[in-house]
């Protein structure tokens, strides 16, 4: 909508008789590139079209929209975002949302009724009257209703379904794009039956087009064959009976709609897709199939079966519609698991983070003192509002705000627990556990931090260190590993920059996570880096790179692992070339400013990896794990007192009577943490059972892999290359990449170009790689070349021969009124004017008249390609 300018729907209005027509704003979030639509459409052009969420333009509008229509992301992980961003909607204004398929708007509508939104019922746009649109831009539309009442957090064994069923989905077509995605999205979470060719119905439930699992036996299949599918099983994958029964069961599904605006068939298949989400991809965690069985590759002891296809249950507009011809396409079901980098959002005590590191600077740990962090502790419990404490002596306070407890030894540990009790009203209390103690030389402190949930619609856990770390940070200096840990973000500058980089993120035993931001603004991202830093000091290495080191970095740790273009990746402890890229969660933003939903990701990531240290009680002990030691010092202390000092009854009775105290409250404690060591017991207990799962399907896999690897070699051993040589695809799918990765900067496509390069039908796609090739090397080592050095333009000559092309002037168009806009074109911010261009053939037929429109940048020494292949608008053609 945004790149059409949103003329379309002026359209709309005239046909509608809407006088005097729609007045529209068009927000997006990105720089938009505003295309042509058909003539007949271009009744009134937007009044605005706006780059900046379309919230924030709600928030500064003088006058609240009739309506809204926000277009949703093919990716449900946003979907939460959009509904936050509903808030900003005024009470009654109409608000239309669109998703690309069933199973997208199922997803966002359950969410939002989770919410506390009303929703109305959904409309599809079919292609015809017998075929229902599946997936599109725009496909399915529905009215959410805004009330008088604030929407209410979702609850948070609710929300964490949600997340799983939404992360299966995107895993399980993160790899389609385009025609595959029309093709499997849709299938998803379907139920089939398959009947004619078979002795009994086989009853399935559906991942792909041509992926599903038999709801009575448990068997996955894929289905091959032209004709009547023919069904490939796997016997070594199947599903067990008791994860069967859970699966929800194929219901009338009527018309009806229930209070929130969901109807019966919605309602049904967000419950399959939470199972697929849930149970089995927990299963699948745990088992592991392996990709030769189910996942498109070759399948053991192969039983087929043919059936003719069935009509798709549960689908609108599927009545009287027969499923098409199943295309034989493999694809993963899953892929290997990833850990989890969210906070528990349940009820009870839930660890938000872990901290654990030496005061002052690296190169002067000695100059901080145990006295020196404890005063600034102290002074920043005073400003919560608990003054007085003692600097040497256990002690205790307690206001209708909070609790402090302090225990000492006086000497070398200093140990406090904050409660606060400000948020207590919303269902949630904060507790700061901090330690410190007096090395030699200088100081440690460890931080751990809680949050005790009454429900699960308490406050989010995600939030920043605590107010005494950055105090601490900026008092006495922080370090960890030898690394002085910055409020500030850290901007690399030159090689050494990056390879200190590389090896922090490759370090076995690096503790703290790393945020590797990169950026392609020319003066990089703004102060909201630092923000984050600030926020994740002590707990996070904060870094900022631009485009180049993001390339550099990519080579030596994996595009897989990387961080390209205007993003932020979060590396956990602990980088290794076969973790899953979901191990270290990555996101997109404008690249100037983080917005505060992402910075907020970044911060529970940061948080969810300091808890993964094997001893988290070694590295950050707990205040109790630390008022236990120091009771067993005391205790000591009091045992070695009554051996030597009891000189009379009543000085012995008034120590017996003390180690009595201390004796029952280390009791007290002793038993509250063999509760707590036997429930871990259990858990590693079955933790133990998992992990030996997993190996049992890793050695499975091994040997798959193997098996893969050695007919992949024989089948490309006589088909090396030299790495370094160019290639020249036949297609234009990876064009943007093929010239960041072969022209290396120094030559950029505009994205129009690209774009009519796939919408032309130029026959000879290698020829136009090749002409790029020629443009990157040889015209620009021509342009740059030495006033005395003739051989750059030699060599330049000699290539355009080979190549067979002419390089040339384009002429008067550019200067001519009716024309030069089609010549020029917008890079970094400065509109540049086609002058130069690369020409084969004459005529009109488009298969094989060549032209690569350019000019030269003198002062970045790049060549900017503005359009490719054919024609552009002169005296002399038509063909724009």
């Amino acid at each position: 909508m945004a790149n059409a300018g949103g003329r379309w729907v002026t359209y709309y209005g005239k046909a509608l008789g809407h006088k005097p027509g729609i007045q529209t704003t068009i927000c997006a979030e990105h720089k938009i590139s505003r295309t042509v639509p058909p003539k007949q459409l271009l009744f009134q052009q937007p009044q605005k079209v706006l780059q900046k969420p379309w919230a924030s333009a709600l928030k500064d509008a003088k006058q609240a929209p009739d309506v809204i229509a926000i277009y949703s992301s093919t990716d449900p992980s946003t979907f939460e975002g959009l509904v936050d961003s509903l808030e900003a909607v005024p009470c009654g204004t109409r608000t239309l949302i669109c998703a690309y398929s069933f199973s997208h708007q199922v997803l966002l509508r359950r969410l939002l009724t989770e919410r506390g939104y009303t929703v109305g019922c959904f409309k599809f746009f079919a292609p015809d009257e017998q075929t229902a649109q599946d997936f599109g831009t725009g496909a399915y539309w529905f009215v959410v209703h805004t009330s008088s009442a604030k929407p209410h957090a979702a609850a948070g064994d609710f929300i964490d379904k949600w997340r799983r069923a939404c992360q299966a989905m995107v895993d399980n077509f993160r790899h389609d794009i385009g025609k595959a995605a029309v093709e499997n999205v849709p299938h998803y979470g379907r139920f089939r039956i398959f009947d004619g060719g078979c002795s009994t119905p086989i009853k399935a439930v559906m991942t792909r087009s041509n992926v599903g699992l038999c709801r009575d036996s448990g068997r996955w299949f894929k289905l091959g064959g032209g004709g009547a599918p023919i069904f490939e099983w796997s016997d070594t994958t199947n599903v067990p009976a008791e994860i069967l029964a859970v699966l929800p069961a194929a219901t009338d599904e009527g018309s009806g709609v229930d209070a929130s605006g969901m109807q019966p068939m919605e309602l049904h298949r967000y419950a399959v897709i939470e199972w697929l989400g849930g149970v089995i991809a927990d299963f699948l965690s745990r088992t592991d199939p392996g990709a030769s069985e189910v996942h498109g590759e070759e399948v053991p002891e192969v039983q087929s079966e043919q059936a003719p296809a069935a009509p798709i249950e549960g689908t609108p507009g599927s009545q009287g519609r027969q499923e098409q011809e199943i295309p034989a396409t493999a694809s993963a079901l899953t892929e290997r698991p990833t850990r989890s980098w969210h906070l528990s959002r349940s009820a009870g005590l839930t660890d938000v983070m872990a901290m654990a590191v030496r005061l002052g600077s690296p190169a002067a740990p000695g100059q901080v003192s145990l006295a020196d962090a404890r005063a600034m502790a102290l002074e920043w419990l005073s400003n919560k509002g608990f003054k007085d404490l003692s600097a040497q002596q256990s002690c205790h306070q307690s206001t209708p705000e909070g609790e402090v407890t302090v225990e000492t030894d006086g000497a070398t540990v200093w140990a406090m627990r904050f409660d606060d009790r400000k948020q207590m009203s919303t269902g949630a209390i904060w507790r700061v556990e901090l330690t410190l103690l007096a090395m030699q030389p200088g100081c440690a402190m460890g931080l751990r931090l809680y949050q005790l949930r009454d429900k699960d619609s308490a406050p989010e856990p995600t939030t920043g260190v605590p107010g005494v770390v950055g105090k601490l940070a900026r008092g006495t200096g922080l370090h960890e590993g030898g690394i002085l840990l910055d409020p500030r973000a850290r901007r690399l500058n030159g090689p050494e920059d990056l390879q200190w980089l590389t090896s922090l993120l490759l370090l076995p035993q690096r503790a703290l996570s790393v945020v590797v931001v990169s950026s392609k603004a020319p003066r990089g991202p703004d102060a909201s880096i630092d923000q984050l830093a600030t926020r994740l000091v002590g707990l996070a290495h904060v870094v900022v790179i631009d485009h180049c080191q993001a390339r550099s970095l990519a080579k030596a740790i994996g595009d897989k692992h990387a961080v390209f273009g205007n993003a932020v990746r979060v590396y956990r402890p602990g980088l290794d070339a076969a973790d899953p890229a979901g191990d270290h969660p990555f996101w997109t933003f404008s690249g100037i400013t983080l917005p505060p939903r992402i910075s907020n990701l970044v911060a529970e990531a940061a948080c969810c990896f300091s808890l993964e240290h094997e001893d988290l009680e070694d590295r950050a002990p707990s205040f109790r794990q630390v008022r236990s030691t120091l009771s067993e010092s005391r205790l000591a202390s009091l045992k070695s007192r009554t051996d030597t000092l009891a000189n009379t009854v009543s000085e012995e009775r008034e120590l017996r009577l003390q180690i009595t105290q201390e004796l029952e409250a280390s009791l007290v404690d002793a038993n509250s943490r063999a509760d707590e060591l036997a429930a871990q017991l259990k858990w590693v207990q079955e933790e133990l059972k998992a992990v030996r799962r997993e190996r049992d399907a890793a050695l499975d896999d091994l040997r798959s892999a193997k098996h893969q690897f050695g007919m992949q070699y024989q089948g490309e051993a006589t088909a090396e290359t030299d790495a370094d040589d160019p290639v020249f695809p036949d297609t234009w799918d990876d064009l943007e990449t093929w010239v960041e990765v072969y022209a290396e900067d120094r030559l950029v496509i505009h994205p129009q170009a690209a774009k009519a390069a796939r919408e032309s039908i130029f026959a000879d796609i290698p020829f136009v790689y090749q002409a790029m090739s020629l443009l990157a090397n040889e015209y620009v080592a021509m342009r740059t070349r030495d006033s005395e050095d003739d051989q750059p333009r030699i060599a330049f000559e000699e290539a355009i021969a080979r190549l067979g092309v002419e390089c040339t002037p384009i002429g008067d168009a550019p200067s001519i009124r009716r024309y030069k806009q089609d010549y020029k074109y917008r890079f970094d911010g400065a509109i540049r004017t086609m002058d130069m261009h690369l020409k084969r053939g004459a005529g009109t037929d488009e298969t094989t008249l060549f032209r690569l429109y350019f000019t030269y940048c003198e002062e970045t020494q790049r060549v900017l390609v503005g359009h490719m292949p054919g024609h552009l608008t002169n005296r002399m053609t038509r063909n724009a």
